[in-house]
């Protein structure tokens, strides 16, 4: 199950709290029909829900994203706010999650593999964390 100790784990992922801003949208139409599915990191064992899939989320006016990202509703929260799950590779298309130990934003989303072999096209400080994430995790499934 969903546990905040599962998320805590994860805490680079965004937690946005904007849509206290505009509101939740009223309409319980618009969430349906949203796109929806499971979204699965390929780095990690992150596996999770997805409400929809874009840059703004219906249920939450006001709101736009850098980048076309999965985006679930915060099951912890009780004031109207997600959480960014991940989004897909711009070279390779691949899903990945938002944690630095499976992907880098920089103008774009780049999974850790693309990242590290298009290394050279990076500004110096990106190169450094790239290199740092270099090393292989422990992560296990």
């Amino acid at each position: 199950g969903l546990t905040a100790e599962y998320y805590n784990n994860y805490s680079n992922f965004a937690t946005l709290r904007l849509c206290e801003v505009g509101g939740m949208e009223s309409s319980s139409e618009t969430f349906l029909s949203t796109e929806g599915g499971l979204f699965s990191c390929p780095t990690c064992p992150l596996s999770l829900p997805y409400h929809y899939f874009g840059t703004q989320p219906p249920f939450c006016r006001g709101v736009s994203l850098l980048e076309k990202s999965f985006v679930m509703k915060d099951p912890f929260s009780p004031a109207p706010s997600f959480l960014v799950l991940g989004s897909r590779c711009s070279v390779c298309g691949q899903a990945v999650c938002v944690s630095s130990a499976c992907s880098v934003f920089y103008t774009a989303r780049f999974c850790l593999s693309c990242a590290c072999h298009n290394e050279e096209e990076f500004p110096v400080q990106v190169r450094l964390e790239l290199r740092k994430q270099k090393a292989p995790t422990a992560a296990s499934e």
